[in-house]
């Protein structure tokens, strides 16, 4: 699916009323922190940090309230982090503050604001290089590849609701799900709870999803389970992005070193 096809609801929204789907909560959300600034359309600008991004929006953490329906033009500091070897055209995005609330615990507020801006500068911003390293390109991270190399592998445990459980490793990883090569074999549309890790040094995490598609490979000599995650909380988002950074940062000295 084309990048372009993927977020044409951001701008459009569903209905043409303007809102954003009550079902945003339930989208694949990616937690890496950006620093960043926000400017107001009279110009006032201040420090921002963009916590997490998803498909329709992301959430700022800033120093003051901003009003709901407020428009901010939210602008990234190249070369840092999961960014700094993007190559991006568009660095300022357009967004439209949809809540704002107190930090827990701390200076300043918490926004989640909606993309408000065009296509065109949606699909050549930072925006799409986080979402492509993420998996959120093609929809679920298990149609992207057809031939898989299992390098570094991440430990997998998967039981489904009637009690049947199978280990095996998440051979491909994204923020929308994972593909699995395990010898079980469930049916499409099967619900499970997986236990993904530990790996390197991080912990253990629980995640749930559905089977959405199944094949035999000879080349893996396994059955490969693509399984869309679904209901993640916040920390789990969190625990997951911090897996992918580390599957990513692995991939690419392995691929460095060939």
């Amino acid at each position: 699916m084309d990048f372009l096809l993927k977020i044409k609801n951001l701008v459009t929204a569903i209905g043409g009323d303007g809102n954003v789907p009550v079902e945003r909560r339930d989208t694949p959300r990616i937690v890496v922190p950006i620093n960043g600034t926000c400017a107001t359309e009279d110009q006032r600008a201040f420090s921002a940090t963009i916590a997490d991004v998803g498909l329709y929006g992301m959430r700022l953490e800033v120093p003051k309230a901003q009003a709901v329906g407020a428009v901010l033009h939210v602008k990234v500091v190249r070369g840092q982090g999961i960014i700094a070897l993007s190559n991006f055209e568009v660095d300022t995005i357009r967004t439209e503050v949809l809540w704002c609330r107190k930090a827990p615990a701390k200076k300043g507020h918490v926004l989640g604001v909606k993309y408000a801006d065009t296509r065109s500068k949606l699909s050549n911003s930072w925006l799409r290089f986080i979402f492509q390293k993420f998996g959120l390109n093609t929809g679920s991270s298990t149609q992207r590849r057809r031939d898989i190399r299992i390098r570094s592998a991440v430990p997998v445990v998967i039981t489904d609701n009637a009690g049947t459980t199978t280990s095996g490793d998440c051979v491909n990883m994204g923020v929308g799900g994972v593909l699995v090569a395990c010898q079980q074999v469930f049916p499409e549309q099967t619900r499970v709870s997986m236990e993904i890790g530990p790996y390197a040094r991080l912990p253990r995490l629980a995640m749930k999803g559905t089977v959405v598609r199944r094949r035999l490979s000879k080349k893996a000599d396994a059955w490969l389970l693509g399984i869309a995650f679904h209901g993640a909380e916040y920390e789990d988002s969190r625990v997951l992005s911090k897996y992918l950074l580390k599957v990513l940062q692995d991939a690419e000295k392995t691929d460095d070193s060939v």
